[in-house]
C-alpha cells in the first residue's frame, strides 16, 4: 500500500482512507475493468452500422484496451487462474448485459447469413475473450516465437492475428 501511495503521490493513510484492505484495492480494480466494458460496450453497439461492424468493432475495443495496457490483460488472467470460483461470479455479474448483446449480434449475423450457423455464441464469446487476455497477458513471453523480430512494436501484428482468426471463425466468405 505504501508504494502505491507513494506512486501517486499521496499519504498511505488517504489510500487506506478509500480501501482498507489490499483485498479492497485488487477488488476495485477487478470491478473498475468490468465497469470499462459496460460503459463502452453498449456505445459500441449504438454507433456501430450492423452486425458485421458492430462484431468487429468490439473485437477491436476489447484488443485495443488490453493491448494499451498489458497488465490489465495480466491481472485478469492472473485472477481467473487463482480466484476461479470469484472470477466466474464477477464475470457473471458484470458481463451478462454486454455478453448478451454480442451474442444477440452474433445470432442476427446468422440470421443474416453472413456468420456460421453452427457457431455458438456464448462458446465463441468466452473462447475469443480469453484468447485476448491470455495473449495480451502472456505476450511478453511468447513473442520470442515471433523470430528475432518479436518485440514490444510486433504486438499490433500479434493482436491483428488474434482477430484475423477470430472473424475466420466466424464470418463466412461474402457471396460472390
Amino acid at each position: 500500500m505504501q508504494a502505491i501511495a507513494e506512486a501517486v503521490g499521496i499519504r498511505k493513510q488517504s489510500v487506506l482512507h478509500h480501501f482498507p484492505t489490499k483485498e479492497e484495492l485488487r477488488r476495485q480494480v477487478l470491478l473498475q475493468l468490468f465497469a470499462h466494458w459496460n460503459d463502452t460496450l453498449p456505445r459500441i453497439f449504438r454507433d456501430a452500422k450492423g452486425g458485421r461492424d458492430r462484431i468487429e468493432s468490439i473485437i477491436r475495443s476489447v484488443s485495443e484496451f488490453l493491448s494499451e495496457d498489458p497488465d490489465r490483460a495480466r491481472l485478469l488472467l492472473r485472477e481467473l487462474l487463482d480466484r476461479p470460483d470469484e472470477m466466474r461470479d464477477l464475470i457473471r455479474d458484470y458481463s451478462r448485459e454486454w455478453t448478451r448483446l454480442i451474442c444477440d449480434a452474433i445470432r442476427e449475423a446468422q440470421a443474416q447469413g453472413t456468420v456460421y450457423p453452427d457457431v455458438h455464441p456464448e462458446a465463441y464469446v468466452a473462447h475469443l475473450s480469453l484468447s485476448m487476455v491470455a495473449g495480451v497477458g502472456q505476450y511478453r513471453v511468447i513473442r520470442s516465437l515471433l523470430g528475432p523480430g518479436g518485440n514490444d512494436d510486433s504486438i499490433g501484428a500479434y493482436i491483428g492475428e488474434i482477430i484475423r482468426i477470430a472473424k475466420l471463425g466466424l464470418f463466412r466468405p461474402p457471396r460472390v
